[in-house]
């Protein structure tokens, strides 16, 4: 079993909002070196000044107030801190009253927008279907449709690793069957219980990423939609008493990095490989008792 709401947790949670403090500080206050303007200087004691009056800056310079960006790599440690930090609060003070009041009020609405909401994180529906429109792509010639498709199959076979690795690493009880959300099994091959997190809402991000990740630049309505679906699929896993918050946390950061690393992957090979040179090929064979369809990618 692994200890909750322990001192060491406690302090660990201190620690990771002080950090984000200062993140939020830094990237706050920080300003660059600003180039003075005034063509007055100061000549040492004793000689005499001759300094040229400077051309002034540029409207776009001098009006401008500047600001401090953060490198990619703070940005990250900067999330990736204020995440967990957010994570460690829901694990200690969520978790388990929100729980307590998805079942307390839960009812037949909220059971109906459940069972709708169920499909929409289930990967053997999404797989073919990406699948689809990957192949529908090519053939259409659709690069929107042809990268729908492949990003959201990728990291749908992605985030599933990552899936199955953490619920069979830590085998967490789910809600329905223990009232404490302390409960794990850790690595423990005999544990039936596979928890954390939630694969139905890792499912779930994983499109709704994918489609605004495609979509979302060419109309602004597409992502808030999108993600919104995803968000009922994991608050649907909550009111069935299944998962956690936290586990439905984890499964929503699961899927959306999953497809950032792989729509990045994508865009990279693309512009490698260059646009136009590639064919997708689908050949049928088989004999009278056995067919296959074999399919290649020639770059």
């Amino acid at each position: 079993m692994c200890p909750v709401k322990s001192t060491s947790t406690q302090l660990s949670l201190k620690f990771l909002l002080v950090t984000a403090l200062f993140f939020i500080h830094q990237i706050s206050w920080a300003q660059p070196e600003v180039l003075s303007t005034d063509s007055t200087r100061t000549a040492p004691t004793g000689e005499i000044a001759s300094f040229k009056p400077q051309p002034p800056l540029p409207d776009s310079l001098a009006f401008s107030s500047p600001r401090w960006k953060p490198s990619p790599v703070a940005k990250a440690a900067g999330i990736l801190v204020l995440g967990s930090g957010v994570l460690a609060a829901t694990y200690i003070w969520v978790d388990e009253p929100l729980q307590k009041f998805s079942q307390r009020y839960q009812n037949k609405v909220s059971d109906g927008i459940s069972g709708t909401m169920d499909p929409m994180g289930r990967q053997k529906y999404w797989g073919p279907i990406s699948g689809g429109m990957m192949v529908t792509g090519f053939i259409m010639k659709n690069p929107d449709l042809q990268k729908l498709g492949a990003v959201s199959l990728g990291s749908l076979f992605l985030s599933g690793g990552f899936t199955t690795y953490l619920k069979n690493a830590t085998h967490r009880h789910r809600p329905d069957r223990s009232h404490l959300n302390n409960k794990f099994d850790g690595s423990d091959p005999t544990s039936i219980h596979r928890s954390f997190p939630s694969a139905h809402t890792t499912v779930a991000f994983v499109m709704s990423t994918s489609i605004s990740e495609v979509y979302g630049h060419k109309n602004r309505f597409v992502s808030p939609a999108a993600h919104t679906v995803a968000t009922l699929v994991g608050l649907s896993r909550i009111n069935d008493n299944a998962h956690w918050a936290t586990d439905v946390m984890a499964g929503a950061a699961l899927g959306y990095l999953s497809v950032k690393g792989t729509a990045t992957v994508y865009d990279f090979l693309g512009r490698k490989l260059g646009e136009g040179k590639q064919r997708f090929l689908i050949m049928p064979s088989g004999t009278l008792s056995r067919g296959t369809v074999n399919s290649s990618l020639i770059f």
